[in-house]
């Protein structure tokens, strides 16, 4: 439960980071460097989900598997 708490903890950091840039590049109207912000932070948020999937979740079926069979 832990390891959960700390990533929905970098999730929303990440997510208060890309408004926080949003602002400050639209004031400046730079709709270029949005967009990569945008993706940039979305890789991101799927890097750190696909990480914690395969660190936990996946022990978790072997576990299960493992047991069973």
């Amino acid at each position: 439960m832990r390891e959960f708490m700390i990533l929905i903890g970098e999730l929303m950091f990440i997510s208060a980071m890309q408004i926080v840039l949003e602002a400050i590049l639209d004031e400046t109207d730079k709709k270029k460097i949005m967009k990569v912000v945008n993706l940039a932070c979305i890789i991101i948020s799927y890097f750190l989900l696909l990480r914690y999937v395969y660190n936990h979740i996946i022990d978790e079926i072997g576990g299960f598997v493992n047991f069973y069979f």
